[in-house]
């Protein structure tokens, strides 16, 4: 089957009623066993080994779906359960063809895949996306064409990864103030991956006209638009204004806003916007602080020196700040070093931010509850102060 479609493929020819019907069949074909969730100890899941997809279906099934001229709905319906049992790479591609046809998944089999299997997030919480954005520029008259495809929307949506952004902080952009700072973040990101705001802003104000129905089919074409993120760019400097935007949305309790301020900031050197942002990593919520650290490192002129001030902080800034060390520090003999502290860390957090792997109670004599930030002796596999923590994994 491979073989045929690839011939036709190659040969620009449609498939014969022979290939057609072997084609039918690998569509036909049943999938593997579903994979059992375990709970291994408390608020920590595994999946369960089970027989593994054929080897080369998620490419067959691709070129299948593109070369067969008529796509039957009860085909379609049959990939809403395949794409959630393949690598997510392959994913974009099947979905990008259905939507290339103007078909989509019946409602009864899109409710039924729902139910079983997680989707991004901002299918199902309200946010601040895409209905802010309206915000970030002058909504213009724009084509039709610029209204029904959306590259511009699309491919901001696909830079900032807001399929994967968790729940309770896309709640976060309902309110002030949330809602601001993400559209003054957009802007920066329109502004370094040229992206012209106001033709962002109409393409939202155009599906806004049709509803909250349309705007999140705005979003889904979004989601299915590419397979991967196109990499976003980042500034070389920073100015007041962005400066301000930047350190609002590393203070912020949403995280995502973090992760966003650090990759649009990441070539850039500011020891100001550093300086400041050690002095709020002291007030910050020791859960949200990743990114601030992150930030406060990466910008300054001496990122090392940063890490090392960061070893007599709270738990937070510690984790995050050995994390950074241990994923962008290098090797030099004082990256080691420090390191080296943190790995001795009281905590086992930090020890594992830091890349320790071994016995839990080798050198760390307590762990912190990251749902209730208690403080847990090293013996104690579940958090004695709440009824979700459990102690992390050493390796």
């Amino acid at each position: 089957m491979l073989a045929a479609t690839t011939d036709a493929s190659y040969d620009k020819r449609l498939l014969s009623a022979e290939e057609c019907d072997h084609v039918a069949g690998l569509l036909a074909l049943p999938l593997p066993p579903e994979t059992d969730l375990i709970e291994t100890k408390r608020s920590v899941f595994t999946f369960r080994p089970t027989e593994p997809m054929l080897s080369g279906r998620p490419e067959a099934v691709i070129r299948a779906i593109r070369i067969l001229e008529d796509l039957p709905q009860d085909v379609v319906d049959a990939m809403a359960e395949f794409t959630s049992r393949i690598p997510q790479r392959y994913v974009g591609e099947i979905e990008e063809e259905i939507v290339r046809r103007d078909m989509s998944y019946s409602a009864p089999r899109a409710e039924k895949i729902s139910q079983r299997w997680p989707r991004p997030a901002i299918y199902d919480e309200p946010s601040a996306l895409p209905i802010g954005l309206i915000d970030v520029g002058v909504p213009k008259t724009i084509s039709a064409g610029a209204a029904w495809w959306c590259r511009e929307f699309f491919t901001l949506y696909q830079m900032l990864g807001v399929g994967r952004a968790p729940a309770f902080e896309l709640r976060v952009l309902n309110a002030e103030p949330g809602r601001s700072i993400l559209v003054r973040i957009i802007q920066i990101y329109c502004a370094v991956n040229h992206l012209d705001p106001d033709t962002l802003a109409a393409q939202v104000a155009h599906a806004a006209d049709a509803g909250q129905k349309a705007l999140k089919h705005l979003e889904g074409l979004a989601y299915q638009a590419k397979s991967t993120e196109p990499q976003t760019k980042s500034l070389d400097t920073i100015n007041a204004e962005q400066r301000t935007v930047l350190r609002e949305a590393l203070k912020s309790p949403a995280g995502w806003l973090g992760l966003l301020a650090f990759m649009v900031s990441r070539s850039a050197t500011d020891d100001e916007l550093s300086a400041m942002l050690v002095a709020d990593i002291a007030t910050m919520d020791p859960r949200g602080q990743r990114w601030a650290v992150f930030a406060a490192c990466h910008l300054a002129t001496d990122p090392i020196g940063v890490a090392e001030r960061l070893t007599g902080a709270e738990v937070g800034a510690r984790s995050a700040a050995a994390e950074y060390l241990n994923k962008f520090g290098g090797k030099s003999e004082a990256v080691v070093a420090l390191n080296r502290r943190f790995l001795d860390d009281e905590d086992l957090r930090v020890q594992l931010a830091a890349g320790y792997q071994g016995p839990a109670d080798a050198v760390a004599t307590v762990w912190t509850c990251w749902s209730c930030l208690h403080v847990n002796e090293i013996a104690a596999e579940e958090c004695t102060n709440c009824a979700r923590g459990s102690r992390p994994d050493a390796g």
